[in-house]
């Protein structure tokens, strides 16, 4: 986890591949199913995680691209923090770390209204509502 918010954190850069950032999104997610389901409690910052996060999505914001890559990271990020959100009481470790989740999504409400804006405009938006597999990342991102 470190590493992967490391990365986010040091690789916001016009010309780096956005699958990149979507491989890092599925590993974090991957990662965080795993503690779910065997019910690990990692001694991580992880607001460090969350900062990290919220920042690569303020860069993918500044981007304005309607490439579908930044799409699929939005619905990622979604995944990623609904997970925190529903999940976290299996592997965050006390519940002082909600209250520093929900801070940080509050704070950061900005960022997530321009990701909603674009996300709306986008073709890949109908196929994320009538999917029912995808359609629970848009908790995050509206």
């Amino acid at each position: 986890i470190y590493l992967m918010s490391e990365f986010l954190a040091t690789n916001l850069t016009k010309n780096f591949p956005l699958q990149l950032y979507s491989k890092c999104y599925q590993v974090i997610h991957r990662i965080l199913c795993y503690q779910k389901k065997c019910r690990v409690r990692l001694s991580y910052p992880w607001p460090t995680l969350w900062n990290s996060v919220i920042s690569a999505v303020k860069w993918s914001n500044s981007l304005h691209l309607d490439d579908p890559e930044i799409i699929n990271n939005y619905i990622q990020v979604g995944r990623i923090f609904n997970m925190f959100v529903m999940y976290g009481d299996t592997f965050l470790p006390n519940p002082g770390s909600y209250d520093q989740l929900y801070y940080e999504l509050l704070r950061q409400h900005k960022s997530s209204m321009t990701s909603t804006k674009l996300l709306s405009h986008s073709p890949k938006k109908e196929a994320c509502i009538k999917n029912p597999a995808r359609s629970y990342c848009l908790i995050y991102i509206m």
